[in-house]
């Protein structure tokens, strides 16, 4: 993406315009993401798993994880500085569940994030 026009127009606006450009050729990285995909649940896909830096780096969740308990641990971990002039925002959602667990025991048997 051009980075000048990321500054300067808002980013979902960027995002369309390359979109309707080329929708195939533009791939989005992220250093951590949430998935929850049932569907695709097989030994080294857990169904819901947090991705860190790699496609292939799926650390296993307890279960599917709230949009606003993602962004809590999104900011409490990367963007410190904003989460404490924002506690209560994102201490409000971190609390919401949206799904059953999912943690398989074979995903019990390596690292994974659990919480309550």
């Amino acid at each position: 993406m051009d980075e000048d026009l990321v500054r300067v127009e808002p980013l979902l606006d960027v995002v369309d315009i390359y979109v309707a450009d080329a929708p195939t050729s533009m791939v989005l990285h992220s250093a951590v993401r949430f998935d929850y995909d049932p569907v695709s649940a097989a030994p080294g896909h857990p169904a819901a798993h947090l991705t860190i830096n790699s496609a292939h780096c799926r650390i296993a969740c307890a279960a599917p994880m709230h949009v606003g308990r993602f962004a809590d641990f999104v900011f409490r971990h990367f963007y410190a500085d904003l989460w404490t002039a924002h506690r209560g925002y994102f201490t409000g959602g971190a609390t919401r569940h949206i799904g059953e667990r999912t943690l398989t025991d074979d995903d019990r048997t390596s690292p994974h994030l659990m919480w309550n």
